[in-house]
């Protein structure tokens, strides 16, 4: 418990003192990066000590203090890379930001949007039918593994999707006042987090709250007297909603841990700290691929090649992974892995151990640099990567590095394909608008 106490102020300083050599959005950039990062690696031991719990039994014990030693080293190799290329200091420019979601958002919305209201409320409606034949099934694994229902596995992906584009298209009812379309994106979102939460999940409520986010900054950039106010503190509800429907993991799915004997607020309670500090923590892997590694040495590097040319040739187009199966399922197979997800960090200890680690981290920091830098020239294909960037470490730091590839990568293009669609869109008419105008004034 010392070494850990010790460890784990090492951690602490080493992720975070760096970010006081930046200002500005450099500083805020980095330091979410690294509470990111550190809610992963080792936050939870902090908590578990501080709360004197006990570490889950997936933990293997006497590999922590290891594992804490791997996290700083992480840490301190992140932000070498960082000192060597990131902008000391970047103001955040609102100006680019609002011509880049200008681009995103400017969708016809209304009729659009109502139609896919009543889409989305109806494929929630039937996945609300069919959970509700599923409570009590079995357990979170057993449900996803076995039964894997067709509304859990596939509509509540698509009403994540539809969700996002829903809080693009009502983007203009946020501003000046809060009116009644607003307030059903809301509802629907809720009732969206809630059937996410049936197995105690959390993954499909992050695109919707992506797209909230995006949608309040768009209305900073715009107008100051917007209930903006509401909105963040709405978006912190929902992070609290979905944290405490996360509770239902160790029960049989279909929230019935807020029904069960077992019910306890101060473990509700102490459970909160860990749904908002470190909700998805993968020191359990790390301890893991450190006992793998020492009984098995290092498997080098080709797990990250095999990730970029799936990436770049993906299974839906083709129809299967043409090099190679991704790491976390090849694992999950060979060992037995089921349920226990995977880690950036974990993925770094298996390819190289200490040398891994560090050479993954030095080249995060370059990328993390090169889009702050890019940002800091007005580059909107930087102001993409930054969005998929936060939308792949938020969803995709407790997979393999094909996964966050992915969640980055797509993420960013999509938006990105939705600027330059946009911006055609609208030369198009405004070039209809001129010709009509000609016309008008020719004699």
């Amino acid at each position: 418990m010392t070494s850990n106490i010790f460890l784990l102020a090492i951690n602490l300083i080493i992720w975070f003192l760096p970010t006081y050599c930046y200002k500005n959005f450099s500083r805020i950039t980095i330091l979410l990066t690294c509470f990111i990062f550190s809610s992963s690696y080792w936050i939870y031991i902090a908590l578990s000590d501080i709360l004197g719990r006990t570490y889950s039994v997936v933990i293997i014990d006497n590999y922590v203090p290891e594992a804490l030693v791997y996290s700083a080293w992480a840490g301190l190799s992140l932000h070498i890379s960082l000192l060597l290329f990131c902008p000391r200091n970047i103001r955040a420019n609102l100006g680019i930001a609002k011509k880049t979601l200008d681009s995103i958002f400017n969708f016809p919305g209304s009729n659009l949007a109502t139609s896919i209201k009543l889409i989305l409320l109806l494929f929630l409606l039937y996945a609300l039918y069919n959970a509700i034949l599923s409570i009590g099934v079995g357990g979170r694994i057993y449900f996803t593994d076995e039964v894997s229902p067709f509304w859990q596995t596939t509509l509540l992906r698509i009403s994540s999707f539809l969700l996002f584009i829903l809080f693009i298209f009502d983007n203009k009812k946020y501003q000046s006042r809060i009116c009644v379309s607003t307030f059903i994106t809301i509802a629907l979102a809720y009732f969206h987090f809630f059937l996410v939460g049936f197995d105690g999940g959390r993954r499909e409520s992050l695109l919707p709250v992506l797209g909230y986010a995006l949608c309040i900054i768009k209305t900073l950039t715009e107008d100051e007297h917007a209930p903006i106010k509401f909105h963040l503190i709405n978006i912190l509800i929902m992070g609290l909603f979905i944290g405490a429907l996360s509770f239902n993991r160790s029960f049989d799915v279909g929230w019935t841990y807020f029904f069960s004997y077992d019910f306890d607020l101060r473990r509700v309670l102490e459970t909160s700290l860990y749904g908002i500090f470190s909700p998805m923590p993968t020191i359990h892997v790390s301890t893991r691929m450190i006992e793998y590694i020492q009984a098995n040495g290092t498997q080098g590097y080709e797990s990250y090649f095999t990730g970029i040319l799936n990436t770049i040739f993906p299974r839906f187009l083709f129809g299967d992974y043409l090099f190679g199966t991704p790491l976390s399922t090849k694992l999950a197979t060979e060992l037995g892995w089921h349920g226990l997800d995977f880690g950036f960090l974990a993925e770094g200890i298996y390819a190289g151990g200490y040398a891994g680690v560090f050479i993954t981290h030095f080249i995060f920091g370059c990328v993390l640099s090169f889009i702050l830098r890019g940002i800091q020239k007005g580059s909107k294909l930087a102001f993409c990567l930054a969005i998929g960037i936060s939308f792949g470490l938020l969803n995709s730091l407790r997979s393999d590095f094909m996964n966050l590839l992915k969640s980055t990568l797509y993420v960013s293009i999509f938006i990105y394909v939705l600027i330059n669609f946009s911006r055609l869109k609208i030369g198009r008419k405004h070039k209809k608008v001129l010709v009509q105008s000609q016309h008008i004034n020719s004699p």
